[in-house]
């Protein structure tokens, strides 16, 4: 059998930054040998501990390759006891790592006449700055001129780049183990008589 609560949800509630270490919590409903994965569409980083307890936390490096979200997946294997009770030996969780996108947005500033005049050319100093305020040197910029009442009239919004390319991203490695097929262990039986047949002498 499986248990799905190997792994707090708190690690997820909050914006994480590029070089941070974050403290991750496992609680599981047993102590036993835990596997630890940072995952995106691969496997990021890998901690394997030896849990003493059935809770304890265990400090992840957050680094660029978690953005824009990573998550993190837990294992808890324990060993079997043919003597014991028979009783869950894997426990599996996942939470997601939400990355800030702060640090990765440009900042744009026109410089242009409030007012122009039809067949008028239109100067525009165009301004671009990281989000510490630095100019860009190689920024790619578009500029378009479109009328405002056009806009209004098919409901148009300005695309937001960052948006787009910082939103949730699904989990794109696949986890699976033999762990679900384990059955209890019998002690062999050893049967007196049956229906064999007699051998010819």
């Amino acid at each position: 059998g499986e248990d799905e609560n190997a792994l707090s949800k708190k690690t997820s509630t909050q914006l994480w930054h590029v070089g941070d270490t974050a403290r991750v919590l496992i609680a599981s409903p047993f102590k036993g040998q835990l596997l630890l994965n940072i995952e995106t569409d691969d496997v990021i980083q890998t901690h394997v501990v030896e849990m003493t307890s059935s809770h304890m936390v265990v400090p992840i490096t957050v680094t660029d390759a978690c953005w824009p979200n990573a998550f993190i997946t837990a294992t808890v294997i324990r060993g079997i006891d043919p003597n014991a009770k028979w009783q869950t030996h894997r426990a599996f969780g996942v939470t997601r790592l939400m990355t800030d996108s702060t640090s990765r947005q440009l900042q744009i500033t026109l410089d242009a006449p409030q007012v122009i005049r039809p067949l008028q050319s239109l100067d525009v100093a165009v301004k671009v700055t990281d989000s510490e305020g630095h100019p860009v040197a190689n920024a790619a910029v578009n500029l378009a001129a479109v009328d405002e009442g056009i806009c209004s009239l098919t409901s148009f919004k300005t695309p937001d780049p960052l948006k787009f390319f910082s939103s949730k991203r699904a989990l794109g490695v696949e986890s699976s183990d033999l762990f679900g097929l384990l059955m209890p262990e019998v002690a062999k039986t050893h049967a007196v008589g049956g229906d064999k047949p007699e051998m010819d002498m």
